[in-house]
Parts: C-alpha cells; structure tokens; sequence
C-alpha cells in the first residue's frame, strides 16, 4: 500500500467556484484591512541582524549568534499566587451601536440548487397576504439575497423564478418577524 506524498494528504478541495470566489474576496479584503491599519514596529539590534542575515547573498553569510534572554523559572507557591490573586470587576462595556454607513440586514437567505451551489441572478417576489409584491429582490453571485428595509410582521409568500428557465422552484409562505436572525435558505426542485 502507497501512501500518498506528505504535501497532498490535508489538502481540500473545492468543487463550486462561488466557494472559492468567496475565499478568494475575502482574502483580498482581509489583506487590504491589514495593509490599511498596519502598524509599524521598531526595528530591534535583534531584528536588524535577522533581516541582514537573510539579505546578504549567501556566499558572504555567516552565523550569527544572538544572545537569547535567561529564561525564568518560577517555583509552584508563584505560579499557585497568581491563579488565586484577587480578580478585579471588569466595568461592562456600553452597547455598541451601527457605525454609520453600515447596515443590518432586515432578513436574508440563499438560494441553491439540488448539489447545494448557491444560484446567482435568481430572483424573488415576496409577497403580501393579498398577493401584492412587496419586495423584488435578486441572489449575487455568491446566490446570496437579503433586505434592509423593515417588514410589518406577519406571514409572506415567497415566490423564487429564474430568469433563465433552468430552475423549478415551489411557492412559499414564511412568518416574518421584527428581528430574523436565522438565514432562509431555498432549494430547487429537480427534475427526473
């Protein structure tokens, strides 16, 4: 029996690119955050040496020992005196608010087909108890929908159509309330 080279066994493999798509954007907005409140460190005689040793072409480099700091020993009565100190009342924090510019989704949801892919550009009619729509909202690309705008509480049809005639979907009537924290999440019917 072959065992399977060390650098393949703990990969994972995505079959659905809005999957990727999505790890792909949030990696880029991460790195942009990142960049945008990096912080600059001072650079130590320690660091300093690190970053010469690794800058210098190899031919010329040499070792360079870096005198490491005496490590600490602290005896059982020490370690036992700082679980058992007096813990002080953290004051609680006052509730924070929205900043201003960011919005909470009123409700949102997915919509997927039967392989569970979200479906984008699908398009969704919620509907009032006389059958009026009161909302036209449509999935991104990640098959993704959502409200920011408030409801009246109470009972809605959700009727899901696809533009493209490639998906089969079922009426719908779901309670809404005044705060929904629980995503929707619609399948279509396939067919045999």
């Amino acid at each position: 029996h072959n065992q399977p080279i060390a650098l393949l066994q703990n990969l994972y493999f995505v079959s659905d690119p809005h999957h990727v798509m999505a790890h792909i954007e949030s990696k880029q907005m991460l790195a942009a955050y990142l960049e945008k409140t990096k912080q600059t460190m001072p650079a130590t005689p320690k660091k300093k040496q690190v970053q010469q040793a690794f800058s210098s072409p190899q031919s010329s480099q040499s070792v360079v020992m870096v005198p490491s700091t005496p490590i600490q020993t602290q005896t059982a009565q020490q370690i036992a005196q700082a679980y058992t100190s007096p813990v002080q009342e953290v004051p609680k924090a006052p509730p924070t608010t929205i900043a201003q510019g960011e919005h909470k989704p009123f409700f949102i949801g997915t919509i997927k087909n039967g392989k569970r892919i979200p479906l984008p550009g699908i398009l969704i009619y919620v509907k009032n108890n006389q059958n009026i729509p009161v909302r036209l909202l449509k999935t991104n690309q990640h098959g993704i929908f959502a409200t920011f705008n408030p409801l009246p509480s109470g009972e809605y049809l959700f009727e899901i159509k696809d533009p493209k005639s490639s998906y089969l979907f079922d009426t719908m009537k779901i309670a809404i309330k005044d705060i929904n924290t629980k995503s929707i999440e619609f399948y279509s019917k396939e067919l045999l």
